[in-house]
């Protein structure tokens, strides 16, 4: 079973090693430690962790300014995808966005990304693209793609 609850900067050594398994390095996407401790120290930024037993399976990143969150980094175990842990994250974090009077939800993710079929199925839709925003170790550069869905539609 699948537990999701907040995450603090405790979870940081777990969400790191998950973003190395959840990310493939070749396009750049996902963040080292130390960003994950900057970001994740900040204010206005939450995290969620979903855990299996004692495993951490997935976790979302959000920031949410007035009315508006953006979802700056979520992720499944590799091992563990397509068991609505995503799912579950982006149902906990918008029920709370909702709560806090947050009426858009944004995202970036590269073009191309399998995760775009998750986005569009909980309402997300295009809104912006993001010219060469991901850069691999290879210098190869990737288009980032903006989506938005409307809490509450």
């Amino acid at each position: 079973m699948i537990r999701i609850s907040d995450g603090d900067i405790s979870s940081l050594p777990d969400i790191a090693a998950l973003v190395e398994r959840a990310f493939p390095a070749e396009y750049g996407e996902g963040w080292n430690a130390s960003q994950l401790r900057s970001m994740m120290s900040l204010r206005h930024v939450r995290s969620y962790v979903a855990h299996r037993d004692h495993d951490l399976v997935g976790f979302a990143i959000v920031r949410t300014i007035l009315e508006e969150c953006e979802i700056l980094l979520i992720a499944v175990d590799p091992d563990s995808r397509r068991e609505g842990i995503a799912t579950g994250l982006l149902a906990q974090l918008t029920s709370e966005a909702k709560a806090m009077s947050v009426t858009r939800l944004f995202l970036e993710m590269r073009e191309g990304n399998a995760a775009e079929a998750l986005y569009t199925a909980h309402g997300f839709r295009p809104v912006g693209r993001r010219t060469d925003y991901y850069r691999g170790p290879t210098g190869l550069r990737y288009d980032a793609i903006t989506f938005a869905d409307i809490v509450g539609q």
